[in-house]
């Protein structure tokens, strides 16, 4: 029971600790508020309703989230969940790169029913711009109420990135205890402007004590504003035996105030750039002294992009803001212009003139990115 209580008190309190400061990372958060249908297998229905705190840091070769989740229930009775994660990533070694992950977190029903967890992960990965595959272990230990459990599993995937959209299929077998079960999911994310959409689709099979069957789940994020949005989900969801949930259909629906997250997705198509390791040198002649460009200030305190190429035809800009997805710029009083939501930090980016190659303008600071591609370097203050 202490394990249980200390790690309620770890990751509650993390979850809620929205204004920690985090020395050299991008930070993050968010917070649900909202309405749910709950229904547990073997249960009624349930109306709940639901806050969801979310802190989440990102630097240059890790990340950390903190989450947590309260429902009260139409009976009184309420669930509280919370977590503390970190993924750090080693320098790629060509298309290779290791990967080390921890979590601990805790649950509780109802003022009884306790649970907690601790885990660490180890993955390899390898990918290009646009594919990858990976395979990993995990250990740790799971704690109900009156006993602790050993945890360890295996899993491997592959993901794809194509236009707006990321695929991936994983296959992972885990032991919690005397329960074994195995899983096959396949997920895809689409994002288009202020519009999020993610779904998943699995099969529980070859399991003793973890249940069988299909399982789904869907979500979308409409962004209203900088930092305000609209949040609905539902579907069916397994039993977690590692963190003590039963197997249930919810739906929900949820308003989001903070900051939209600009790449925090936990896959190889989005593993922070490394600044150290050995790399070649950049080539300064990735730089187009034939492109200048102006950073500016635009409406609802947006940053406006100005670059100055003469006679182009067309312009374009992506980069880690736009996940890498081309973005047309539009020309006005002798420049092309592009006004983008930018917080304070570090972004790396490219630009295009008339279908040509992709390029970086004169004067901003060069740097590889983890595909040796060379990028740019723009820094809001």
């Amino acid at each position: 029971m202490k394990p249980v209580r200390r790690l309620s008190a770890l990751g509650v309190s993390a979850a809620c600790a929205f204004a920690v400061p985090a020395l050299s990372a991008q930070v993050t958060n968010t917070l649900d508020a909202g309405v749910s249908i709950v229904r547990y297998d073997g249960f009624l229905s349930s109306g709940a309703a639901s806050v969801s705190p979310t802190l989440h840091a990102e630097a240059p070769h890790a990340s950390a989230t903190a989450r947590g989740t309260l429902l009260m229930f139409e009976s009184g009775n309420r669930s509280l969940q919370g977590s503390l994660s970190g993924v750090a990533f080693s320098p790629s070694l060509g298309p290779i790169r290791f990967e080390a992950a921890a979590e601990a977190g805790t649950s509780a029903y109802a003022g009884f029913d306790h649970f907690a967890h601790l885990l660490g992960e180890v993955r390899l990965h390898r990918m290009s711009r646009n594919r990858g595959l990976w395979a990993g272990f995990t250990a740790g230990r799971a704690y109900d109420t009156d006993s602790a459990f050993s945890v360890h599993g295996w899993e491997a995937g592959v993901w794809k990135r194509s236009g707006p959209a990321w695929l991936s299929a994983a296959w992972t077998a885990m032991r919690v205890g005397d329960t074994t079960f195995t899983d096959a999911v396949g997920r895809a994310r689409w994002v288009h402007g202020r519009l999020e959409t993610e779904g998943s689709f699995g099969a529980r099979f070859a399991s003793r004590g973890g249940g069988h069957g299909a399982y789904g789940e869907a979500s979308a994020v409409l962004w209203l504003s900088s930092g305000l949005a609209l949040v609905a989900g539902g579907g069916r969801y397994p039993s977690d035996p590692v963190r003590g949930s039963i197997p249930g259909r919810y739906a929900s629906i949820a308003m989001r105030l903070g900051q939209r997250s600009r790449a925090q997705r936990r896959d190889a198509s989005a593993l922070p750039a490394s600044r150290s390791g050995a790399r070649p040198p950049v080539d300064a002649t990735a730089a187009s002294s034939a492109v200048r460009m102006e950073l500016g200030r635009a409406n609802d305190g947006a940053r406006a992009i100005r670059l100055f190429v003469p006679d182009a035809v067309r312009v374009e800009i992506m980069g880690d803001f736009s996940d890498w997805q081309p973005i047309p710029m539009v020309r006005t009083d002798g420049a092309w212009e592009v006004a983008l939501p930018l917080r304070a930090g570090l972004y790396r980016f490219n630009v295009r003139v008339d279908g040509g190659p992709w390029r970086v303008p004169g004067g901003v600071a060069l740097e590889r990115d983890d595909f040796d591609s060379v990028v740019g370097v723009l820094v809001i203050p």
